[in-house]
């Protein structure tokens, strides 16, 4: 069983605990969803490692057994992300963005498994 900490998404930034883990490439496919589906959306990062999720010391992040992400879509400090998220539009990116994240660390997991290197 692979252990794995907890991302945290926020406007398609991602929070996972410190140090490279497995849950990294989980955020890493959730980052380029939220690219993909948020385009000319502001998208959080922090490069002060080797990839664009925050890292935290969330009890959360670190005492998980499973990779998982949390997700916080946008603030609702502004009208401009508030009339976003309550449109059709803003609902359904949200969605698509999970989902094609999620496929996308589901097909690298699987590739992995089939290549032994799992």
């Amino acid at each position: 069983m692979l252990l794995s900490p907890l991302s945290y998404v926020v406007t398609g930034a991602t929070n996972t605990s410190r140090g490279l883990t497995s849950a990294d490439k989980l955020a890493d496919c959730q980052y380029d969803a939220a690219k993909e589906t948020l385009t000319g959306k502001k998208i959080r990062t922090d490069y002060q490692g080797v990839d664009p999720d925050i890292e935290a010391g969330f009890y959360i992040l670190k005492h998980t057994r499973c990779a998982a992400v949390l997700t916080e879509n946008f603030f609702q400090n502004n009208k401009q992300d508030v009339d976003f998220l309550l449109s059709n539009e803003g609902m359904e990116s949200i969605v698509q963005l999970h989902v094609n994240g999620i496929v996308a660390k589901w097909y690298v997991f699987t590739n992995k498994k089939e290549e032994g290197r799992i």
